[in-house]
Order: structure tokens, then C-alpha cells, then sequence
């Protein structure tokens, strides 16, 4: 049983700094880890919030080894990833699937770590739309994850001509 777990929150778009949809799912997860009697790690490190953060919207960005490539900005994911990675977390929990990954790259670096790990780093999701615990639950998510990705594309390229046609006229 997980002691110290993470808990997700995020919100894509989130005007004026409200904070009401995080604050639900924050209190969501610590429904369910109660539930799952998971212990929740120090709100002030296991509680992350990504508010008013894309997980689909991708920008050039500078790899490591000097390459540039398009990745999503993810500071709180990509904190909550280093800290399973690391030991410094032993769960994950998260509101829905697509509040955690919109792009399959980000799901990849999570079921990598999730699968390093002996045993494997518990992973669920207040609806039930995220686990990885088995291979079953891994192939599920790849396919959501890349359904959830064609979505945000259609929208963005709806959201796009939209524009375009108001510039237009």
C-alpha cells in the first residue's frame, strides 16, 4: 500500500485564475485514497497542481542533449514523474485519464516508470479511467490516451478556422 502518494490536479482552462475544478479533484483523490486506504504524502510536495495547463499544446523546446522538439510544458507532471521515479512517491492518483496525459509521449514516461519499479507503482483515477496495473490496463490507456489526443486536435483545428474566418470577415 502506497504512503506516500500523489495526488493530480489539472485543469486546462481555467479563466481567471479560478481554482474551483482543481480544488474538486484534489478533494476527490483524497476521497478515493481514503478509500483505497493509500496515505497521501505532505500536501506541500504530493499535492500538485497544474491549473490553467495544457497537457495537449505543444512548444519548441530545447532537449537536454541540445536537440529542439515539440513537447507539451508540463512542470507539475513532469515533477510528479521525478518523484515516483526517485522514491520520493510510491502512488499516483489523479481525477480522469485525460486530466493526467493528453499526449502519449507523457503517458509512455509514466508506464515507463510505473513498470521499473518492483512492484509496480500503484496508479489509479477517481473515475476509474486510469490504471496502469496490468498489461491489459497499459494497452487501455495507450488507446484513450490516443483517442484524447485526436479530440484536441480536432478542436484545436476547429478552434483554428473559427479564427480564421473571423479574421476574414
Amino acid at each position: 500500500m502506497p504512503a506516500q502518494t500523489l495526488i493530480l490536479a489539472r485543469i486546462s482552462d481555467a479563466r481567471d485564475g479560478d481554482d474551483k475544478g482543481v480544488t474538486d479533484q484534489l478533494h476527490d483523490g483524497r476521497g478515493l485514497a481514503e478509500r483505497l486506504s493509500w496515505g497521501v504524502g505532505p500536501a506541500a510536495t504530493h499535492l500538485i497542481v497544474e491549473n490553467d495547463t495544457s497537457a495537449f499544446k505543444r512548444k519548441r523546446t530545447k532537449l537536454p542533449d541540445g536537440r529542439t522538439e515539440l513537447r507539451t510544458v508540463r512542470p507539475g507532471f513532469r515533477t510528479a514523474v521525478a518523484m515516483l521515479a526517485d522514491g520520493r512517491a510510491d502512488g499516483l492518483i489523479a481525477y480522469d485519464l485525460d486530466r493526467t496525459v493528453r499526449d502519449p509521449r507523457d503517458l509512455e514516461d509514466l508506464i515507463d516508470v510505473v513498470e521499473s519499479s518492483r512492484p509496480r507503482i500503484p496508479v489509479e483515477s477517481v473515475t476509474g479511467s486510469l490504471r496502469l496495473a496490468s498489461d491489459a490496463d497499459i494497452t487501455m490507456a495507450r488507446v484513450m490516451v490516443a483517442v484524447a489526443n485526436k479530440s484536441s486536435r480536432d478542436t484545436a483545428r476547429r478552434v483554428a478556422r473559427a479564427r480564421l474566418r473571423l479574421a476574414a470577415s
